[in-house]
C-alpha cells in the first residue's frame, strides 16, 4: 500500500467523496474523469508540458510517489493497460518551442488519440508563437496537414503581474479564420469533461486552445455533480452573448466556443472592449442581467459625452 504526502492524501480522499456524490465534482477529477473514460473506451492519450504531471497548480496529480519508497504511480496508466491502448504523460524540459513544435507533428500523425500540450502558464506559450503561427494554425490551409493538438493555457485571464496576467488570448482570436482553430473558456469541471472528451472522439480534427483557470480550481462555486458528467451535455452560447453585448451596444470580437450547460450560466463572460478587458464569474442569471444592465447604461452615458 502506498504512503501518499499530506496534499496527495487530501486530493485523493476528495475525489473519493466525489465519486461516491458525497460532495460535488471540482476541476481535477472532472479532468481525470475524462481522460479515465476515454482510455476505458479504448483512445490513447498523450500529455506534455513542464510540470504536467502534478498540473501547474497542483490540481491534476496524475502521477503520486509513496512518501517512504519515492517510488511514481500513475492510476491512469492502469486504466489505459486494462483497455489494451496508452496514456503516456511527460515533464517536458524548459523550451516551449521545441515541445509544442514535437507535440503538434505528433498529433498531426496520430490521428487516433489526444494530444495535449499545457503551457506552465499560459502567456509561456509566446515562446513558441512561431510554431502556432506557422503550424497549428495555418497548416490545415497551407498544406491541408489536419491536426486534433490541444494546448492548454492555465491561469486564463486571472493578472498576477508579468507574464502571469493572461494567457494572451487576444492573440488566438485574431488568428482564428476560416475555422481553423477552436478558442475555448472553459468555467465549470463539467465543461472541461465533455470538452475534452469532443476533442478526441469526434471525427473533426482541429486544434483545441483552452484558456484553462486558476481560481476556478478551487472555487466552491465552480463545481458539478456525477450527473453533469453522464447526462448532461454542453451548448453553444455565441448566439446568447452576441444578442446581449449588441442590446448594451458594446463592441465584443467573436467567441468561437464557450460552452454552457443547459439549466444555468456558471460561467467565466469575457467582454472584449476597448480600452481594456473584464471577466466575470456569475451562477445565476439574474446576476448576469444586472452587469449587462449596468454595463448599458454605462455605455449611454459615453455616448451623450461631447
Amino acid at each position: 500500500m502506498m504512503c501518499l504526502g499530506t496534499q496527495a492524501s487530501k486530493i485523493f480522499d476528495d475525489r473519493r467523496k466525489m465519486n461516491t456524490g458525497d460532495t460535488d465534482i471540482n476541476w481535477g477529477f472532472a479532468e481525470s474523469m475524462s481522460y479515465a473514460t476515454l482510455l476505458s473506451e479504448g483512445y490513447p492519450i498523450r500529455i506534455t508540458g513542464q510540470d504536467v504531471r502534478r498540473g501547474t497548480f497542483s490540481h491534476r496529480h496524475a502521477c503520486v510517489f509513496d512518501s517512504n519508497t519515492g517510488m511514481g504511480f500513475i492510476p491512469l496508466s492502469e486504466i489505459a493497460r486494462n483497455n489494451e491502448t496508452r496514456f503516456d504523460i511527460y515533464d517536458s524540459l524548459l523550451s516551449e518551442e521545441a515541445v509544442l513544435g514535437f507535440e503538434y507533428g505528433y498529433s498531426a500523425t496520430w490521428p487516433s488519440g489526444l494530444t495535449i500540450w499545457e503551457a506552465q502558464f499560459g502567456d509561456f506559450a509566446n515562446g513558441a508563437q512561431v510554431v502556432i503561427d506557422q503550424f497549428i494554425v495555418s497548416a490545415q490551409h497551407k498544406w491541408e496537414r489536419l491536426s486534433g493538438l490541444v494546448m492548454l493555457l492555465p491561469h486564463g485571464y486571472e493578472g498576477q503581474g508579468p507574464e502571469h496576467s493572461s494567457a494572451r488570448i487576444e492573440r488566438f482570436l485574431q488568428l482564428c479564420a476560416s475555422e481553423n482553430i477552436q478558442v475555448c473558456v472553459p468555467s465549470s469541471p463539467k465543461q472541461i469533461f465533455h470538452l475534452l472528451r469532443r476533442q478526441a472522439i469526434r471525427k473533426m480534427r482541429t486544434p483545441l486552445i483552452v484558456i484553462s483557470p486558476k481560481s476556478l480550481l478551487r472555487n466552491p462555486n465552480a463545481v458539478s455533480t456525477i450527473n453533469d458528467l453522464t447526462l448532461h451535455k454542453m451548448k453553444c452560447l455565441v448566439r446568447i452573448i452576441n444578442m446581449w453585448f449588441n442590446r448594451c451596444g458594446c463592441k465584443i470580437l467573436q467567441i468561437l466556443a464557450v460552452f454552457i450547460s443547459h439549466e444555468l450560466i456558471r460561467g467565466l463572460i469575457s467582454q472584449i472592449q476597448q480600452p481594456r478587458a473584464f471577466s466575470y464569474y456569475y451562477s445565476n442569471m439574474r446576476k448576469l442581467s444586472m452587469v449587462f444592465k449596468d454595463i448599458s447604461s454605462t455605455n449611454n452615458r459615453n455616448t451623450l459625452k461631447p
